[in-house]
């Protein structure tokens, strides 16, 4: 059988030998190199390469030239899929959740017992196999189900020449799934969904209450399979949910839960539900790490952001939600959207600086535009986004605009 092949980046001299003599020594394969940067220069290298193909990637992140996080970064960049399992001093809940956001597999803080290595080497081995496991059963029943449902193919091919063609009705009726149709909707309403990939973890659903209307928004990490079956779990969740459980709190407590027990990897879920009462002209907000929503005053034309806060769901099993409520009038519009959008950016010039849409910049585009009918007004944003970063977004994006009316 072929040696497990792990990459282990760490600048320590006397800790990178330790290390990869230990590594050795438990029958793997084992490449070190000095710094995130020669790990970087070395993934590329034997990208595609069927005998030095690499199954893990053990690093530091404190590292000269290239640190453990820029690495992560880089790779998911550069769409080299490679589990990480990173050794820090300097862990923290924050760090977690920064790292699992990056798609680390697993972390270690030092100091560390040699078995407590091995031990999470192999876990994280073990959990990458179930995995791919897990895909590919998963992407066989996708595309049985993209042949019933749409019509557009016959069934999945075996033969890898027409996977294309399944990959296509598969975007098709994933969009069908977790997307939304404005027209259905009982207020005037503008959606815009774009994945970075072909398919996304971002997702939205709209649903009608005895006293108003309750707007979804989510946005699950990574932009893979495994994204886009967590974005249809959700969707399925709340489409058996929404509608008889009103309290919001309870809402995302259970939907947390299902995430946590979905026996997939885990998958860092923002989200946040903003149900509209036509009676009070009132909109309560809940919120689980979502970016602030948007909201265009029709009497002072000024654009301003709603407070939005809480922990991320499908990580962690107790999480913190921020709840609000907020009086609005008539012709008042408001803004829902993924992180994508304000994280849009473009380099500038010669100088090579990053400059960021950011929320800012959102504000002014959306009081730039307030003017037009919500449908055109929407468009114009939603170009100004895009050319902001000159059509080369960076993550996924997801836009909904509603007008706040009482339905006849």
């Amino acid at each position: 059988m072929k040696k497990k092949h792990i990459l282990l980046a760490e600048d320590e001299a006397q800790t990178r030998f330790t290390l990869s003599l230990l590594l050795k020594n438990e029958g793997y394969r084992v490449t070190a190199v000095a710094d995130g940067w020669d790990a970087l220069q070395f993934i590329e290298e034997v990208s595609g390469s069927e005998e030095d193909s690499l199954d893990l990637l053990v690093l530091d992140v404190q590292m000269p030239r290239m640190t453990g996080l820029e690495l992560l970064d880089k790779l998911h960049q550069r769409k080299l899929h490679l589990p990480a399992l990173v050794i820090t001093g300097y862990g923290n809940k924050e760090m977690v959740v920064e790292l699992m956001r990056r798609g680390c597999a697993d972390y270690l803080d030092k100091p560390f017992e040699p078995d407590d290595l091995l031990g999470r080497v192999f876990k994280v081995l073990q959990h990458e196999e179930m995995r791919q496991r897990a895909l590919k059963n998963k992407f066989d029943q996708t595309h049985k189900q993209v042949a019933s449902l749409s019509r557009l193919v016959d069934g999945y091919k075996e033969n890898f020449e027409k996977l294309r063609k399944d990959m296509d009705a598969a975007v098709t009726v994933h969009e069908g799934l977790t997307g939304l149709h404005p027209e259905e909707a009982r207020l005037p309403v503008a959606y815009r969904n774009q994945p970075l990939s072909e398919l996304g973890g971002d997702l939205v659903h709209i649903e009608d209450t005895e006293t108003g209307c309750m707007f979804f928004v989510a946005d699950v990490s990574g932009h893979d399979m495994g994204a886009s079956y967590h974005s249809v779990l959700i969707k399925q969740f709340l489409a058996e949910r929404v509608g008889r459980i009103t309290d919001a709190e309870l809402l995302f407590r259970q939907l947390n839960k299902a995430l946590l027990e979905s026996g997939k990897v885990k998958r860092m879920v923002t989200a946040c539900l903003l149900h509209l009462d036509f009676r009070e002209m009132r909109i309560a907000l809940t919120s689980a790490g979502a970016p602030e929503p948007v909201w265009l005053e029709k009497k002072t034309g000024k654009a301003g952001l709603l407070p939005a806060g809480g922990s991320p769901l499908g990580l962690f099993e107790h999480v913190a939600l921020q709840q609000q409520t907020f009086a609005v009038t008539p012709g008042d519009r408001l803004f829902l959207y993924t992180d994508g959008i304000p994280g849009v950016y473009r380099v500038e010039g010669s100088s090579g600086r990053k400059l960021k849409l950011g929320e800012d910049g959102l504000l002014q585009l959306v009081e730039t535009h307030a003017v037009p009918p919500l449908a055109q007004s929407f468009d114009n944003v939603w170009q100004g986004v895009l050319g902001f970063c000159r059509h080369k977004p960076c993550d996924d994006m997801l836009l909904l605009g509603l007008e706040i009316g009482v339905p006849e």
